[in-house]
């Protein structure tokens, strides 16, 4: 990985190395979420930490969120109506011809190639989907991405589904598994920047609530 971490790798390779471009890439997933999506969120009364880009310019007022999940259910995926794509149009120009071409000739079709090596695309697209699961800094370590991702779980349970996720760091790997999910597939993506190992994890939710009714 020539030195370089996959958490700093992906975010650069996703959004140009641009502050503004990489912004814009998490806004687009907040509106296909709140669009197609289902969004949790935590907040937290007390937070004292350093205000938002958003609450800067004064376009969001009131109790800060410290946690967020967002997740896709079964059937939807991100940018696969036109609605979405409407909405991620901004994200997309704003990337240039060379990351485009990544994205579009080795990123997706290697994602799309561990996903049939793993059960298919359908079995992603019939789960319960997480595109972000975030903390912001000052509040990590109190559970509250824990307990985002049991919301999750819990919805899966109740449309009879699992869970799964893409992950890319040994140490995001590690958590995961943690919270019960397991490694489907794997896949090193080349970039420019360096190269990571991409993972495909499921947390079998069906499976965990039969053998709770069992016992």
């Amino acid at each position: 990985m020539g030195g370089t971490l996959p958490i700093v790798i992906v975010p650069r390779m996703m959004s140009d190395s641009k502050k503004d471009v990489e912004e814009k890439w998490h806004h687009s997933g907040t509106l296909l979420g709140a669009l197609e999506g289902r969004i949790w969120v935590i907040f937290d009364p007390s937070y004292s930490g350093p205000e938002s880009p958003a609450q800067l310019r004064g376009e969001m007022t009131g109790v800060p969120i410290v946690a967020v999940v967002i997740a896709f259910g079964p059937g939807g995926m991100p940018m696969t109506s036109e609605a979405q794509r409407a909405l991620g149009r901004e994200y997309i120009d704003s990337l240039s011809p060379e990351t485009k071409s990544w994205q579009n000739e080795t990123f997706y079709p290697l994602v799309g190639k561990m996903m049939e090596e793993s059960g298919g695309q359908q079995k992603v697209v019939d789960s319960w989907l997480p595109i972000l699961l975030a903390t912001d800094p000052p509040h990590r370590r109190k559970g509250y991405a824990s307990a985002l991702l049991d919301e999750v779980k819990k919805t899966a349970i109740e449309d009879d589904t699992v869970v799964t996720l893409f992950t890319f760091s040994d140490e995001l790997e590690a958590y995961y598994r943690s919270q019960g999910f397991t490694v489907e597939g794997k896949v090193d993506i080349p970039s420019p920047l360096g190269s990571w190992v991409h993972r495909e994890m499921i947390c079998m939710s069906r499976v965990l609530s039969i053998n709770t009714l069992v016992m």
